[in-house]
């Protein structure tokens, strides 16, 4: 008979025998009876391993809140022999070292004279290793919220939890001083309104931003501008608000300064005379100020992000063919750099404007380059200006030297006539003598009429100025200088593209003009070649850039085209000078071109010569054409 038939009856015996649960029994502290399920959670193969033993005989020496396992054990007995019952976790230690937590639960057996004691145990090992974790996630998660350098506050019901020592730095507020106030006490008055609204709605499930920018206030008053995330979570079962706050005050200056240093710029940009324009790196307008959007007819908003030869386009004013990208040369050359002379920049509505510039890069900290500013300016007017003064200082120079000239030759010239005269009365007997004499008076009057051609150039043309035809000039002049080409085996063609040709000028002036350029072509061609003469009409618009500082309006362009051995660059720009030749000495005065050029002058129109080596030349004759009914 076991010890428990004398407390039960062999039924109930039976019964504590197979219970599922484990079910042991102790008498004055020490185990007496257990059943099946008690060994095998203990992990022992027969009752004398248990039976006879003290419950700290089966635990590590202490528990795990550091008190000795028997002196915890006789607490919880005395308890259950006093009260009837107790109930606790315990620590036990398996035959093979293993450990395990079970929950106890003492009963005291009625009507026993001994302390006999139900002991009813229930491994909880899972839920007390779960619940640890979650201790220990808890406190790692204190850890990292304490360590964290954001601050990390919990608010619910309107009053703040938890607040961490990032937190605290923020507000200049002891954790303590936080906890238990009104979330909204510490914000800017004006933002309290939206945080209030933000917290309501996110409790109650509305759509609202969970991050956003606000101004507290600290203890002492001063501003502070926070970055704020917000989370709902849960606390003790209910709704509550996590907040998750870094400092953005030092951002916010910064931010506040760069759009106060950006508005001033701006204001500089605006109020200059000088077109600006930005761009990135990679040549991408970034900013371009008023007088650069009225010159390039760019907006901001449509410039921005453009490639800058897009929005500057700039051109070469007598070629007309584009200009390097400044991006490319400030980067190439990693300093300031100044576009080449005769540029134009094309507007976005065809206008032009003559331009000077500069190009500069913009360098960060490390001196890489990140962009380039331009600065330009309008020098149209300038720069025909300028270029008209020397052009007029050059020829005005040269002119009074010529008319010096003419009038001294022409005293010495009339001196040698009036001495042929009295020579040739003399020697009248003599038709020898006199044939002499008459040679000279030819050679006098030659050396006159060049005089007379020289004095031309130096002064305004007093011609008659009368309505003429520009085509019909050009074919009677064709007539006259015809004797003087036709034995050089020159073709003549003529292309007429102006069928109203009708002009205001001096037709002598521009017929000698005409002459003058067919014997420069007939002696430019002595194995003969083609000589033609075209006739077109020629626009010059408002607001462009023009090389030959015409005025703007309608024009009918006379070209004269040889092709003859041509005229080398480098001197194309003296082949109007008085008495500049390349012709050898004795076959030409240097005064043709000179002629051509004074004719065009005086009827407000000019002369530009086309030519390269060995490939002819080609003069274009631009006259005011005249409009009909004026």
């Amino acid at each position: 008979m076991t010890k428990l038939s004398k407390i039960f009856s062999p039924v109930l015996s039976s019964l504590f025998e197979n219970l599922q649960d484990s079910v042991s029994v102790l008498e004055n502290g020490v185990f007496t009876e257990c059943n099946y399920a008690t060994l095998k959670m203990m992990g022992m193969k027969d009752r004398d391993e248990i039976l006879g033993k003290t419950p700290w005989d089966l635990s590590p020496e202490f528990q795990p809140d550091k008190m000795s396992s028997k002196e915890k054990a006789g607490k919880y007995l005395k308890e259950c022999l006093e009260k009837g019952n107790a109930r606790f976790e315990w620590c036990h230690t398996r035959p093979d070292g293993t450990q395990f937590f079970a929950e106890i639960l003492l009963t005291r057996v009625p009507g026993s004279n001994d302390d006999k004691v139900f002991v009813l145990w229930r491994d909880v090992s899972e839920k007390v290793n779960a619940r640890k974790a979650v201790t220990e996630i808890e406190n790692r998660f204190r850890e990292v919220t304490e360590s964290a350098p954001t601050a990390i506050l919990v608010h619910k019901d309107g009053k703040w939890l938890y607040a961490n020592k990032a937190a605290s730095e923020i507000f200049n507020l002891q954790p303590s001083d936080i906890i238990g106030e009104n979330f909204l006490k510490y914000i800017r008055p004006d933002h309290v309104a939206k945080a209030s609204e933000f917290a309501r709605k996110r409790l109650a499930g509305e759509p609202v931003p969970d991050r956003y920018e606000i101004c507290i206030l600290t203890k002492e008053g001063t501003e502070k501008w926070i970055d704020v995330k917000v989370n709902v979570t849960e606390f003790n079962g209910e709704k509550a608000v996590i907040v998750n706050a870094i400092d953005i005050t030092k951002r916010i200056e910064a931010e506040k300064s760069l759009r106060e240093s950006n508005e001033k710029l701006r204001t500089t940009l605006n109020s200059i005379g000088d077109g600006v324009i930005s761009t990135d790196a990679s040549g991408k307008v970034m900013m371009i100020n008023p007088v650069a959007e009225k010159m390039t007819g760019w907006t901001v908003s449509d410039a921005a992000g453009q490639p800058l030869e897009k929005v500057f386009n700039i051109v070469n004013a007598f070629s007309r063919e584009k200009v390097d990208n400044p991006v490319s040369k400030v980067l190439k050359e990693g300093g300031v750099v100044g576009l080449a002379n005769h540029t134009v920049l094309l507007n976005r509505s065809g206008r032009e404007f003559q331009i000077a510039d500069s190009g500069a890069p913009i360098m960060d900290d490390s001196g890489k380059v990140k962009g380039v500013v331009l600065v330009f300016r309008d020098v149209t007017e300038k720069y025909i200006l300028e270029e008209q003064l020397k052009q007029t200082q050059k020829m005005e120079a040269i002119g009074q030297l010529a008319s010096g000239l003419a009038h001294d030759f022409g005293n010495m010239i009339t001196g040698i006539v009036g001495s042929a005269e009295l020579l040739g009365a003399a020697m009248k007997g003599d038709p020898e003598a006199s044939g002499h004499v008459e040679r000279i008076k030819e050679a006098s009057m030659q050396a006159f009429n060049m005089t007379r051609r020289l004095l031309d150039f130096s002064r305004k043309s007093k011609g008659e100025l009368v309505e003429f035809d520009v085509n019909e000039l050009i074919l009677k002049t064709i007539d006259l200088a015809s004797p003087g080409i036709n034995n050089r085996k020159i073709k003549i063609i003529k292309d007429f593209k102006v069928s109203s040709s009708r002009v205001k000028g001096d037709p002598d002036q521009l017929q000698n003009a005409l002459i003058n350029l067919i014997f420069n072509a007939r002696d430019a061609m002595p194995e003969g070649g083609r000589l033609e003469f075209s006739t077109s009409e020629h626009f010059i618009p408002e607001h462009t850039v023009n090389p030959m500082f015409l005025s703007p309006g309608n024009y009918i362009k006379i070209s004269v085209t040889d092709t003859g051995s041509g005229i080398s660059e480098d001197i194309q720009d003296r082949v109007f000078e008085p008495f500049f030749t390349t012709k050898k000495p004795g076959t030409g005065t240097g005064l043709g071109l000179t002629s051509v050029f004074k004719a065009l002058k005086d009827h407000n129109g000019t002369v530009v010569l086309h030519s390269k080596p060995g490939e002819g030349a080609r003069f274009d004759l631009f006259i005011p054409a005249k409009i009909t009914g004026s």
